[in-house]
């Protein structure tokens, strides 16, 4: 779910590749304990895109704790 604050206002231009990879960062003890390798592999380092960032940022992170979460240790 998200709050209204989430997507206040107008888009704004964003890194998502550091987006993504600040919340792999985060996730990676979580991977580590099921035995699973996670990386991030992306062609522009910038991957710049409109959106907003707390949203954005919530929706990889659920991608990403998802990813974890659902596949198979190792």
């Amino acid at each position: 779910r998200m709050t209204p604050e989430a997507h206040h206002g107008e888009p704004v231009r964003i890194n998502l590749a550091s987006i993504a990879a600040e919340i792999i960062a985060e996730l990676v003890p979580e991977a580590l304990a099921k035995n699973t390798e996670i990386e991030l592999d992306t062609i522009d380092p910038l991957c710049p895109i409109m959106g907003f960032p707390t949203a954005i940022g919530i929706l990889v992170r659920n991608l990403v704790d998802n990813a974890i979460r659902y596949t198979p240790e190792g």
